[in-house]
């Protein structure tokens, strides 16, 4: 998952884009 995220960010707008879909799903469940 880590990889998939700095690849995103390499990736540029999508990336970034992607890794905040992937915060606001994730980030609820981890930051409890």
């Amino acid at each position: 998952m880590f990889q998939t995220m700095v690849a995103s960010v390499i990736h540029g707008n999508k990336g970034l884009n992607f890794t905040a879909a992937i915060k606001r799903r994730v980030g609820p469940l981890v930051y409890k």
